[in-house]
């Protein structure tokens, strides 16, 4: 720890002083956004694609740090988490199993990340975050039923450029992050990223065993990127990124508000922590993650085409340790009718461990730049994936191959016709050994026999039809009907079960994308109708341990968009809105029921069925944003407040809509003073500034409830310098 502080703070040293940085000029119109939603770089405006951009820079000011950070300024996204993992839902379309992947894919710098621990990243010398919305069919067709995320991270650069701060906040927690990047030789460019925090107090106390409880430890991503110009002709990307997180921030372990643990735990727990993030268990929540990888990227131009070769290995472990019944009980009574007697069962502390492995390769071909009246890429994709459930004795192998291309063609002048296809066959199979026949039984319950499967094939073909039109003032309007697909497979953490099937979206989408006012004010919005069928959901078994299953059908639609203006040289005013109808549309299959008891005999009644006519899990009706930048010059230098609120007007935990979000409003701000002809900036940044108490996952189940939270209001102070 002391070395990693060392280097950062010598990053920090460096006798670059030569170097001044100029006030920024003020602006006069918006910039342009360059988007990658078609593996070209292209301007947003010009993209027949609904997609919500926010900057690193603008994310950094904010103090975020994680990429949750994200729900608070892109309409229509909503970032949960559970147990350590991320679990994104765009326009209602998402899961939450840790262990399966994310019907959100999430891509950085181009390489897929297939595991939801790994997916909660932290924000390390990003440049840029697209969230692409509605099923991505044909280009990110990987499991990408809801959107995807495309992040960016800075591009090393050949002047010598850096960047450190150093901050401090509220619950005792110390922050750095530092950047450098140099040309090495006229061919090549290097770069190196690290953030590091440490977090010395907890959200709240296990009141049972007096430990601090959602407190994060160690947060430590390291990145650095190469890149190496041979040839006029040829760009190589090397990139290299190492993750370490540790502490209790997945503590799932407090019980929702209006439900009680059932009176059959022994001994009987009378004492409800008495706020959120306060936990009262005999067994300490922890979750740690350690994650890897390395990629490669190719690009060689020729005179016809372009060709891109990406190569990708990751290597992940994630372990966590939680009490399944959220009080401080060792045992469970289960009653025996005849003699009337009950049996006193003990109930495990569960410590899941998890490993996984994926190897990627793509190749793609895209039409050279020049070409406007005829665009086109193609490509193929492989994905190898070994996820090895260690606390339950399974493996799932994945071998995942795929073809795509897609094409834009001028039909009439200012008038273009899309259409794409991939064709998807992936290969899944499972194996348990011995060990997990050897597992004692969990309370209430039996271990579920493992049958021989065979090897499982998910084969679908997958497209996007579309058509746009672009106006002589700039203004693009656009159409399209997309299907998207997300493949089945095993509950790896309990291999006796079934297993579930792939889930499909239809899409249908309207949108348009406009500048005016001499490019002083930039509109998008999208409408869109969703038919959404064989939905992989997941439930609480009764030994607490979630597993998927496929769902009833669900139609829903809504609209979205975004607002930027450019009110005067300083000041910048964003706004963004969402809104979602969503309903299940049948009675079967059934969904899993919890209704909570009251105290006495508290728990849940658990059953199964119709879920036609609820909502759709963490899906609010209604989300606002609304944020603002204003820059003030003065003689010592400029003033940058930021500020951004953020109404939700709340969600259900589950398909059985009982546990709910209550609708919520949070506020962020910052303000920084940068030195006038200077590199140095000091400011002052908070979080969640209302202070609301927001669900990020919550369930019940017969033996006690289950939520986790959001973090409590933050803020801090933090100095900076640019050279």
């Amino acid at each position: 720890m002391k070395t990693l502080y060392g280097l950062v703070l010598i990053l920090g040293a460096m006798p670059w002083a030569r170097v001044a940085v100029a006030a920024p000029e003020a602006a006069e119109s918006l910039q342009e956004i360059v988007v990658t939603a078609q593996k070209r770089a292209e301007n947003l405006q010009d993209v027949p694609i609904a997609i919500s951009t926010v900057s690193g820079d603008k994310l950094a000011a904010a103090g975020a740090s994680s990429i949750t950070a994200l729900a608070d300024v892109t309409p229509g996204l909503q970032m949960a988490t559970t147990q350590g993992s991320l679990a994104p839902r765009i326009r209602g379309v998402g899961s939450n199993l840790p262990n399966v992947e994310n019907s959100v894919a999430m891509y950085v710098d181009g390489i897929y990340i297939a595991t939801p621990s790994a997916s909660l990243l932290s924000l390390n010398n990003i440049a840029q975050v697209e969230t692409l919305k509605g099923p991505q069919g044909t280009l990110f067709g990987r499991n990408a039923t809801g959107g995807a995320l495309l992040i960016q991270t800075r591009e090393p650069t050949q002047e010598l450029t850096s960047h450190v701060d150093v901050g401090y906040g509220n619950y005792n927690t110390t922050t750095v992050n530092a950047y450098v990047a140099d040309g090495l030789t006229p061919a090549v460019a290097a770069d190196f990223g690290v953030h590091i925090s440490h977090q010395g107090d907890g959200y709240g106390k296990n009141l049972f065993t007096g430990s601090d409880v959602y407190q994060t430890n160690l947060d430590l991503a390291m990145r650095s990127k190469w890149v190496f110009r041979p040839t006029d002709a040829d760009t190589i990307h090397l990139i290299f990124d190492y993750t370490r997180r540790d502490g209790s921030a997945a503590s799932v372990d407090y019980l929702p508000a209006g439900t009680y643990p059932s009176t059959s735990l022994y001994p009987t727990n009378t004492t409800l922590a008495p706020r959120p993030y306060d936990i009262n268990t005999d067994a300490d929540p922890t979750d740690s993650l350690t994650a890897s990888g390395v990629s490669a990227r190719i690009d060689h131009e020729m005179s016809w085409a372009k060709l891109a070769s990406i190569t990708a290995y990751r290597q992940q472990l994630f372990t966590e340790r939680f009490d399944i019944d959220a009080t401080p009980a060792c045992c469970l009574l289960v009653p025996v009718p005849f003699p009337p007697f009950s049996i006193v069962a003990t109930l495990p502390v569960q410590n899941p461990v998890s490993r996984d492995r994926q190897v990627s390769q793509e190749l793609q071909l895209l039409s050279p730049d020049q070409l406007s009246r005829l665009t086109w890429v193609t490509g193929l994709y492989y994905f190898h994936d070994y996820e090895n459930e260690v606390s339950s004795f399974s493996q799932v192998t994945t071998n995942s191959y795929s073809g795509f291309g897609e094409t834009h063609i001028e039909v009439l002048p200012a008038t273009h016709l899309t259409l794409g296809l991939r064709y998807t066959d992936e290969e899944r199979a499972l194996s348990v050994n011995s060990g997990y026949y050897t597992q004692p039984e969990p309370p209430g319950s039996t271990v579920p026999p493992v049958t021989a499967r065979p090897t499982t094939w998910f084969s679908q073909l997958t497209y996007r039809a579309g058509i746009d039109h672009k106006f002589d003032n700039g203004t693009l309007i656009y159409a399209s009907r997309n299907l998207g697909f997300k493949s089945g497979g095993y509950n790896s953490t309990q291999p006796g079960l079934p297993n579930f099937e792939p889930e499909k979206l239809n899409s249908y989408e309207a949108g348009i994308k406009s500048e005016f006012l001499e490019h002083k004010v930039r509109v998008n919005a999208a409408a869109f109708h969703y038919r959404y069928t064989n939905i992989q959901m997941t439930k609480l078994t009764s030994n607490n341990q979630l597993q998927e299953y496929n769902g009833p059908p669900a139609t829903s639609y809504g609209a979205d968009f975004d607002v930027e203006a450019l009110v005067s040289q300083g000041l910048t005013l964003t706004l963004g809105g969402s809104y979602i109808h969503d309903r299940f549309t049948a009675d079967t299959p059934t969904v899993q029921w919890n209704v909570p008891n009251p105290p006495d005999p508290g728990g849940s009644n658990s059953f199964f069925a119709s879920a036609r006519g609820n909502r759709l899990p963490d899906t609010p009706d209604w989300t606002v944003n609304l944020g603002l930048t204003y820059v003030l010059p003065t003689s010592s230098g400029d003033w940058t407040f930021d500020g951004n609120y953020l109404h939700n007007s709340g969600w259900f935990g589950e398909p059985d809509n009982q546990l709910r979000q209550p609708a919520y409003n949070t506020l962020s701000a910052s303000v920084y003073w940068h030195l006038q002809n200077g590199p140095y900036t000091i400011g002052l940044w908070g979080r969640n500034l209302s202070d609301e108490r927001v669900y990020t996952a919550v369930s019940g189940n017969a033996v006690s409830g289950l939520s986790q939270y959001s973090p409590p209001r933050t803020y801090g102070i933090k100095f900076s310098a640019d050279f």
